[in-house]
């Protein structure tokens, strides 16, 4: 959420969401701001629709080390 506008919050998703599918898990970090919680908080909710599976930051972790 560098730029904290819905629309760019919503490109840096995707580009997370595509760096999952390449690599097989992918880190994302945001601020707390209403605007990041709301877009993400709709993001998580269409993700198994898409076949991504949000987990902990430690499960995305051992899956790396065990590639």
């Amino acid at each position: 959420d560098v730029v904290p506008t819905p629309t760019e919050i919503d490109r840096a998703l995707n580009k997370l969401e595509s760096a999952a599918r390449e690599r097989g898990a992918a880190v994302g970090t945001a601020s707390a701001l209403p605007v990041s919680i709301d877009r993400i908080g709709a993001w998580t909710k269409t993700l198994g629709d898409r076949g991504i599976l949000l987990v902990p930051l430690t499960t995305a972790m051992l899956k790396s080390k065990s590639s």
